[in-house]
């Protein structure tokens, strides 16, 4: 037990040291989102406007981006994983590869599950939708209306599953039908965009900025009218994942990392990256939730981000200055332990944070300070039970799984 704990914070020797880099900030920004997120779930409408519009909480509310970042940072794990495999044996070993999967991550979600079930037999809380749970067992909540959903943030996962049924098959056929994988990445993830878009415009009218149903209390349509079509599908949201399929094809190339390593090349690209990134979060401001967007920024935006952040990504594989003072930031000891402990941590956050703000708020004016008081409280608590269950659940059945 004590080689576990010892494992959160002592790096083994893992390839891609910069990943744990991308996957805390992907955690902490996501847990941030939820912070502002849940406490909209006891406050009036009123007061949740005022909340959702403080300029110094855009940040936070912008941190549903960490998904986005999660799914590049899958696809390019498993990529890289089955893409090895492929190479050295030129077959796959499917039943090994699902059943680590499941070993990996169904059990604690099922733990999870559980509380949270028992919490609302309890309860009886109508808005934990505990008659939907069975859809999360079999990881196909994503496909229930976001508002009837039970544990409505596990969505992703969901996703992820999914996306990992298809791509060992994606991935063995590119190399059995000898198709060039840089092409069939940049096809899919051409047809995502396009699909998106078609999505967008089908919908009719405009798109509004409405993160919480709360803004809109009278009619959950414009709230569910973005969710429910383009926000938690895998078939609207698999193109972050390609991103990082594609990464791990591509670092198989020692002409593309001749040519990433120039340092006009590396500088385009920080460029780039920093360009995507700032212009979609600066166009996303929940001040003006009331106003219209346009469909088509609101059906690809997420994958400009997507293709920004996985720039940043390929940034790192670089030997230009840039690139490497990129990776020596992400690889700092500082993020590994909080990389170590993500998935607990992405499982466990909001029922903590539900929690805390539960026991504390009752009807009092919330200011910057108490926001971050909040997030500090909730940040320790999220931590300390996730190296729990990293160290007694995560990491023994990890151990357990075949070779």
């Amino acid at each position: 037990m004590k080689s576990n704990f010892r494992s959160i914070f002592v790096r083994g020797s893992g390839r891609f040291a910069q990943v744990d880099g991308l996957r805390a900030i992907a955690i902490l920004w996501s847990f941030s989102f939820h912070i502002v997120l849940l406490f909209a779930d006891f406050m009036p409408q009123a007061d949740t406007e005022a909340l959702f519009g403080r300029t110094n909480l855009q940040w936070l509310l912008h941190g549903h981006f960490g998904v986005d970042i999660f799914f590049i940072i899958s696809g390019f794990l498993i990529g890289d994983l089955l893409i090895g495999e492929v190479e050295r044996t030129q077959n796959l070993r499917f039943m090994r590869f699902y059943v680590r999967r499941t070993i990996r991550l169904a059990p604690l979600y099922y733990l999870v599950i559980a509380i949270v079930f028992a919490f609302g037999v309890i309860t009886q809380d109508p808005k934990l939708n505990i008659s939907q749970a069975w859809a999360n067992l079999i990881y196909v909540n994503n496909f229930i209306p976001t508002l009837q959903q039970f544990m409505p943030w596990t969505w992703s996962l969901a996703v992820e599953e999914q996306f990992y049924l298809l791509c060992p098959l994606l991935i063995l056929a590119i190399y059995r039908f000898k198709v060039n994988p840089i092409w069939a990445m940049a096809v899919l993830i051409s047809l995502a965009f396009g699909l998106n878009i078609l999505l967008g415009l089908s919908a009719g009218g405009t798109f509004y900025f409405i993160i919480h149903p709360a803004l809109n209390p009278a009619s959950t349509v414009e709230f569910s009218k973005y969710y429910d079509l383009l926000y938690d599908n895998l078939h609207t949201r698999y193109a972050a994942l390609v991103m990082g399929v594609l990464l791990a094809f591509l670092i198989r190339r020692p002409g593309f990392l001749r040519v990433i390593s120039l340092n006009r090349s590396a500088i385009l690209m920080l460029v780039v990256a920093i360009g995507l990134i700032y212009g979609v979060l600066d166009q996303i401001n929940y001040e003006r939730w009331q106003d219209p967007v346009g469909n088509f920024f609101m059906a690809t935006y997420r994958y400009w981000f997507a293709l920004g952040a996985t720039l940043l990504l390929v940034l790192t594989f670089s030997s230009a200055p840039v690139g490497k003072w990129l990776t020596k930031f992400l690889s700092m000891k500082f993020w590994y332990p909080i990389a170590q402990t993500s998935y607990s941590a992405y499982l466990i956050q909001p029922v903590v944070i539900f929690m805390v703000i539960r026991g504390w708020y009752h009807g009092q004016a919330i200011g910057f300070g108490d926001i971050m008081l909040i997030w500090w409280v909730c940040a320790l608590i999220t931590f300390a039970v996730s190296i729990v269950l990293y160290a007694f659940i995560e990491k023994p059945l990890m151990d357990m799984r075949p070779k």
